[in-house]
């Protein structure tokens, strides 16, 4: 975990993820979509601090705002909580400073949460093993479970089935040029609109090409853009014409691919290396197109980060046989 230890708490670094690759089936009897999904940990980060209370409380304060309860990072450490029937030696204050901006597809929420779950359970010394906590966080959020493994994996199911690519990606630093528009956009909004559409009515143990794709050729079809696909992408342009927009003017630049991240509303382009990747933001950033809340990030991978869980696993889920500009 990326975590200083001090006598009065921690302080942790938790990064953003992008989808590089986004399928998702038909709506299951549970009411959750399934989905097959290349998840990525990349160079732009949230910190949190968390500090003793001399009471049991658990607040939460952003850039000197109270959080509501609803928060994720607080459900998180109510859930660990309860997960140990409420015996803790003390409560915490978590302080958390956004670099990873909200409603962008990036994973951030979920970060933070899988962050929060580790680190109070060595900080309250509870004895979890980390498989539960992995699926105590599965249980708040479909992204959080990535964020145990970190680099680059492949995530099945409601996110839980993860298979670690770390061979197929550990000796190579992608670069990205990341657009963040400043759009909101609901998640929910935007798989009630894919299962109006009829888009997302798809059989993903056969559809998804990733199916019969060996592991070993992943990388280089991403990095020839063969990969490049996001099925919400076109249902959150349809409901969001800025977006649409926005790839579409992105599409002009010499990125080997762009596609949207999750559910949106962030847009990323693959680069060659790190100087492609300043070259096209600065371009981008002198552009007068781009709505006036935008952020253009220039990120890479994290070869070699073992997660915030920090060790490296294999196969988990029980599955069958940056620097910022603006």
């Amino acid at each position: 975990m990326n975590v200083s230890w001090t006598d009065v708490g921690c302080d942790v670094r938790a990064p953003a993820k992008l989808n590089l690759f986004l399928d998702v089936g038909r709506k299951r009897d549970d009411g959750f979509h399934p989905l097959d999904s290349i998840f990525q940990a990349i160079s732009l980060y949230d910190d949190i601090a968390i500090r003793r209370r001399d009471d049991l409380e658990i607040t939460l304060v952003e850039a000197g705002i109270d959080c509501g309860a609803r928060n994720l990072v607080v459900r998180a450490a109510d859930a660990l909580r309860a997960c140990v029937g409420g015996r803790i030696p003390f409560g915490v204050e978590i302080a958390l400073t956004k670099g990873i901006p909200y409603g962008g597809g990036l994973g951030g929420g979920s970060s933070d949460a899988a962050a929060v779950l580790l680190a109070l359970s060595t900080l309250w010394n509870l004895d979890v093993p980390r498989r539960d906590l992995e699926a105590l966080g599965a249980r708040l959020g479909a992204d959080i479970p990535f964020f145990f493994h970190g680099g680059t994996c492949r995530c099945e199911g409601r996110g839980e089935i993860i298979t670690p690519l770390f061979e197929q990606f550990d000796g190579v630093e992608s670069h990205y040029v990341l657009v963040c528009p400043g759009i909101a956009v609901s998640t929910a909004d935007i798989f009630a609109d894919l299962d109006r559409s009829g888009r997302g009515a798809v059989d993903l143990t056969r559809s998804s090409r990733l199916v019969s794709m060996p592991l070993s050729a992943v990388r280089d079809e991403l990095a020839r853009g063969g990969l490049a696909f996001n099925r919400l992408e076109d249902v959150a342009c349809d409901r969001v014409e800025e977006l649409r927009n926005l790839g579409l003017r992105m599409r002009e630049r010499s990125f080997l691919s762009v596609q949207m991240s999750g559910s949106g509303s962030s847009f990323f382009g693959t680069c060659r290396d790190a100087r492609h990747a300043e070259d096209i933001a600065l371009e981008l950033r002198r552009d007068r197109w781009l709505p006036n809340a935008a952020r253009v990030y220039t990120v890479h991978s994290l070869p070699g980060w073992p997660g915030l869980g920090g060790r490296r696993g294999g196969r988990r889920g029980g599955r069958r046989g940056g620097r910022r500009g603006g």
